[in-house]
């Protein structure tokens, strides 16, 4: 009798035992989704936030941009430009935008501006009409640097197309590849797609790496061009504004260039880099 009290008790003790452990495992279940529910919240507020500050950004320069092409309808230049100067700043640019700052810039007779925005646009749209008239300005007031060849729209349109090419180029190596392990799994020896593979590989690699040229426009007139990076160096010569250069290389305020076949240099603020 004893013992049947004794297990009866022991089993309540126990039952009331399994029953706390649950209690508390549902209870830590429970916190554990409450703070999982509130994670999930956060990220999607955070993603609200992202979406909703880029798409302000967004609208703030359709908006300026808009603005700056009505001033330019109603010839409104100098406010229109001051607008398009801080949008290119922010490296937020249109092929349009830049004909038109060029467009501004040639009719107030900074042909060294014009040229700048000029090769801007063609760089960004390959546009071979806009090197008629970037070469026609250059041989107006005798200036140096503006030959565009073949090699060079090739490099354009490189460029411009890049990731596109990319895509399908290694789109084109990975189904390659699954051709050439499924053959390989057959016991066959793919060489001529091995070839294929090896060959669209090193022409991804030299898309992805490939780098325009790097070149200046003198933007400053009677430039002085320097045997050194310092204001004691030996002075060489003056030249004027409007000259197309080759950038060697460029520090916090002297920048080397290629000039008649020699290494010179000029201060940063006297040219642009294109």
């Amino acid at each position: 009798m004893n013992y049947i009290t004794e297990k009866l008790h022991s089993l309540k003790k126990e039952a009331q035992f399994r029953s706390r452990f649950l209690n508390c495992g549902c209870k830590n279940r429970n916190l554990y989704q409450f703070y999982h529910m509130i994670n999930r919240i956060k990220r999607c507020l955070f993603l609200i936030f992202f979406i909703g500050t880029f798409l302000q950004s967004q609208a703030s320069v359709s908006n300026r941009l808009f603005e700056a092409d009505s001033l330019f309808e109603i010839q409104k230049y100098t406010e229109a430009l001051t607008i398009y100067k801080g949008l290119l700043e922010e490296q937020e640019v249109s092929a349009s935008m830049l004909l038109k700052m060029a467009f501004i810039q040639d009719a107030s007779g900074d042909f060294s501006e014009a040229l700048y925005y000029l090769d801007l646009y063609y760089r960004k749209t390959a546009d071979r009409h806009a090197v008629g008239k970037i070469e026609e300005l250059a041989s107006s007031f005798d200036l140096v640097g503006y030959r565009y060849d073949d090699m060079d729209y090739f490099q354009v349109l490189l460029t411009k197309f890049k990731i596109p090419i990319v895509l399908l180029l290694l789109s084109f190596s990975v189904l390659l590849m699954a051709y050439i392990i499924n053959k390989s799994r057959q016991g066959i020896r793919a060489y001529v797609p091995f070839v294929f593979q090896i060959f669209s590989l090193a022409l991804l690699f030299g898309v992805i790496n490939i780098r325009p040229s790097n070149n200046a426009i003198i933007t400053v007139g009677q430039t002085l061009l320097r045997d050194g990076p310092s204001a004691g160096a030996e002075p060489l010569q003056f030249i004027e504004k409007g000259h197309k250069v080759t950038v060697l290389g460029t520090d916090e305020v002297w920048t080397k260039i290629l000039w008649d076949g020699s290494e010179v240099f000029v201060r940063n603020n006297r040219l642009k880099l294109i």
